[in-house]
């Protein structure tokens, strides 16, 4: 498709959306849309093809001349609707074999946009695309798979450490801990934690006596890996 552009503008509310209209003619009018259309769509401009907005039911009857659209003094066709929604509308409707996929591996799904880009598809009349975000098909797109594992180590690491790799997660949970640990009676620092290391010598020294221990601080590290995929099938329309 040939180069298509949009330029910016400020934002309004899609629920006040309609087409400056003088409403319906039982004639075609005389002044038919040109090819290359520019809509002024709440200060916005969108230029692109008028064959490109047939297929949102809601511009037929202006497109096919039933009814009458006055052009602004710009030349440019208004429509009362949110421009940021009805850019994701447009690119839609430029390339009707993919749906939109609003999701990244920070934030997840991005509910919202999904919420109000349906409501733009049941204004516009695009059934498809109305009917694949009603349906959340999008959640379909996304799966991840998790796996677990805990390790011991020293009373030092970096807490909530967080690693990144492509579509991979690496999550750190630290926990503090604490645990018994045999003293040798000589407190020789090679038999900490080994009485089986400790020798007649030390035997000695404990005379019959209980084993000694003490507190000894740990953390204990929970590593939480997340991998994520996206099937592309279920973003694709077959035409």
């Amino acid at each position: 498709m040939a180069h298509q552009e949009e330029q910016g503008g400020a934002d309004l509310d899609l629920s006040s959306l309609q087409l400056n209209s003088a409403g319906p003619s039982n004639t075609i009018l005389d002044d038919p849309i040109p090819s290359i259309i520019t809509l002024n769509v709440g200060g916005r401009h969108f230029r692109t093809y008028k064959s490109t907005l047939q297929d949102a039911g809601y511009f037929a009857p202006y497109l096919e001349g039933r009814w009458e659209w006055p052009k602004e003094k710009d030349g440019s066709f208004f429509c009362d609707a949110d421009p940021d929604i009805f850019a994701h509308v447009l690119r839609y409707l430029r390339r009707p074999s993919g749906y939109p996929l609003f999701w990244t591996k920070a934030n997840g799904f991005d509910y919202d946009l999904y919420h109000r880009l349906e409501g733009a598809a049941i204004d516009f009349q695009i059934k498809d695309l109305e009917n694949w975000i009603k349906n959340k098909t999008y959640l379909k797109a996304i799966t991840m798979e998790a796996t677990t594992s805990a390790r011991k180590v020293g009373t030092y690491w970096p807490k909530g450490e967080v690693k990144q790799s492509g579509d991979v997660n690496i999550d750190c949970i630290v926990v503090p801990r604490t645990e018994k640990v045999y003293v040798c009676p000589r407190d020789m620092p090679a038999h900490r934690g080994r009485p089986e290391g400790c020798s007649h010598a030390c035997h000695k020294v404990r005379n019959g006596g209980p084993h000694r221990y003490e507190d000894q601080a740990y953390n204990e590290v929970s590593t939480i890996c997340k991998a994520y995929f996206v099937d592309k099938k279920w973003c694709m329309r077959e035409l």
